[in-house]
């Protein structure tokens, strides 16, 4: 079963190669056990790349065949069974390739899927995943702070729709006697801990009225200096920073325009910077490959993660996924998420190594077997 999901990936990940070589005007071949290219291919992509752990020695052939016509090639060796030591070969790197089934979205990580004109949906789901994440207060200081804020609430009576003054001046108020001091940036947590006890109390404000009572509780909250201690502050931090992070809006790469913003990402440009037409990695021609899906993840209008995902046979690849450092989790699971959604019931598919393995396996991805690729 794993050996079959290896050969799955392997060819996955060719007919990628022979992909993206189309598009430059140099497609290759698929032979007995392996894919060649006899031409020059775009930088970082391999003159041959191995579909079965069968026939090394007839592998091995056909890269001696390709030493005849290019000095210095790669050679993706798909399950780690050739050496190429003797025909002065190095090791470039090893990877695994990994193997997702075509499940549901791992809880943790629905809020990587933000569809573009689903603001509602948006919401639900950030909810959901803060949640599932762990913003929860130790449960003595949330039910201290519910009780403080009912009992605060209950005494003035708020009973009305239209008073957010009082709303505001009775959390102050309550605030300030719990001497709760969030740390500055936490004030998201405390506002939906408000809005859960204003709720319980009977504010059920409309329209203008409610948007008016949110900032009032936000600004009295940050005036307030609501402070956690210890690792309740250090939790809430992360959460937020992450939900932050994981307010990007995945869409599929449509022209050329597109297309540029999406390379000058994966290349790790700033914003506004373009790849050099000569060193274009993924041409126009690639968008209408069948199966290919180029993936964007912005956030206030700028492109800040990809992917691709490319679809053959019964399995999707998922590759190229990059994103800063700092967003890198959240890419792989909007990326993920995203994929799912773009071609359901298929598992996905690719290779990783180092923190990208790590992030991948996060979000699902099982280990079916090692690759190698050697260079010269």
């Amino acid at each position: 079963m794993t050996a079959d999901r290896a050969a799955l990936c392997a060819r996955n990940n060719a007919l990628w190669c022979d992909a993206v070589c189309r598009a430059h005007g140099v497609p290759g071949e698929f032979l007995a056990g392996l894919w060649l290219n006899r031409r020059p291919v775009p930088r970082f992509y391999s003159n041959a790349v191995t579909l079965s752990p069968k026939d090394p020695a007839g592998q091995r052939a056909w890269v001696e065949h390709l030493m005849t016509r290019r000095a210095r090639f790669s050679v993706k060796d798909s399950f780690a069974t050739l050496d190429l030591s003797r025909l002065g070969f190095d090791v470039l790197f090893e990877a695994t390739w990994l193997w997702r089934e075509p499940a549901g979205v791992h809880p943790t990580f629905r809020s990587g899927l933000h569809l573009l004109s689903d603001a509602e949906q948006v919401r639900r789901t950030q909810e959901s995943a803060t949640h599932q994440a762990g913003l929860h207060l130790l449960e003595g200081d949330a039910e201290q702070v519910r009780r403080t804020q009912e009992s605060a609430t209950h005494q003035a009576g708020l009973h009305l729709l239209g008073d957010a003054e009082q709303v505001r001046r009775t959390q102050e108020s309550a605030t300030h006697q719990r001497g709760l001091h969030l740390l500055e940036g936490d004030a998201k947590q405390v506002r939906r801990t408000q809005e859960s006890a204003t709720h319980q109390a009977g504010l059920h404000l409309l329209g203008d009225e409610v948007e008016q009572v949110r900032r009032t509780q936000e600004s009295a909250t940050h005036q307030a200096g609501l402070h956690l201690i210890g690792d309740d502050a250090e939790q809430v931090r992360r959460t937020q920073e992450s939900a932050t992070h994981q307010e990007l809006a995945w869409s599929v790469v449509t022209d050329a325009a597109g297309l540029a913003r999406w390379e000058a990402a994966w290349a790790g440009l700033h914003a506004g910077q373009v790849v050099p037409g000569s060193e274009r990695i993924f041409r126009l021609g690639l968008l209408h490959e069948p199966g290919v899906a180029l993936l964007a993840g912005a956030r206030a209008g700028q492109v800040v993660a990809v992917a691709a995902a490319n679809q053959t046979g019964e399995v999707v690849g998922l590759s190229n996924v990059f994103a800063p450092a700092e967003d890198a989790a959240t890419a792989w699971a909007g990326a993920v998420a995203f994929a799912v959604a773009l071609f359901p019931g298929r598992p996905l598919v690719g290779y990783e190594r180092g923190d990208d393995l790590a992030r991948a396996q996060a979000v699902g991805f099982v280990p079916v077997g090692p690759l190698r690729v050697w260079a010269r």
